[in-house]
């Protein structure tokens, strides 16, 4: 979160954009994708380890058992699954990868476009917005995160109209990137994996 704050205020407080703040911001990015399935079944472990009245505290720290006693060949496997799976990681669906694609051409625009005042700014920081939450949708336990996008184009939708800055030109421009941001995201897109409890949430 620290780093897309720090790449909103690039433009909206300094007006230039820094190459190499951009690239660790979509580095640390792009790993929370691969992640979050393993932080929603920590979260899992530890409340049945709290339903059975166990301790949460060691369940944390230590888990259920010692990963020293595993032979190394499960751990070879083991590791070459969690590999394998953090690339699956990033075969989302079609339509995330387009929204992260409006989002970045978002954040583009108000320099591309010679956009000014707080229209601007708006368009830099929804457009990060989008890329954001496009990417941690990529994950399937996180889709849910998508509709949030469609909250961010209704946005561009109205921003041309209730902020200064803009033209006639970028009226017509917003209109397209802000209903592509809500029809983009009205698919959830295939979900291979179980999640427990958690599936209830994957919509």
């Amino acid at each position: 979160m620290t780093s897309i704050v720090l790449v909103m205020l690039q433009p909206v407080s300094i007006g230039a954009w820094c190459t190499l703040c951009l690239v660790a911001s979509v580095v640390m990015l792009l790993m929370v994708s691969p992640a979050l399935d393993e932080v929603i079944a920590t979260g899992q472990f530890l409340l049945r380890t709290k339903r059975e009245y166990g301790n949460v505290w060691r369940a944390f720290w230590r888990g259920e058992g010692s990963m020293a006693e595993e032979p190394e060949p499960t751990q070879r496997r083991s590791r070459l699954s969690e590999i394998s799976h953090s690339i699956e990681a990033f075969s989302a669906p079609w339509n995330l990868w387009l929204c992260a694609l409006v989002g970045a051409w978002l954040m583009a625009a108000p320099t591309l476009l010679g956009l000014a005042g707080g229209l601007a700014d708006s368009t830099h920081v929804i457009g990060a917005l989008v890329v954001t939450f496009s990417v941690i949708a990529f994950a399937e336990p996180s889709r849910l995160v998508r509709w949030l996008n469609v909250l961010c184009g209704l946005w561009v939708l109205l921003a041309p109209w209730l902020l200064e800055g803009g033209t006639l030109a970028w009226q017509w421009i917003s209109l397209a990137s802000g209903l592509a941001l809500v029809v983009l995201n009205l698919r959830c897109g295939p979900v291979e994996d179980s999640y427990g409890e958690w599936q209830r949430f994957i919509q």
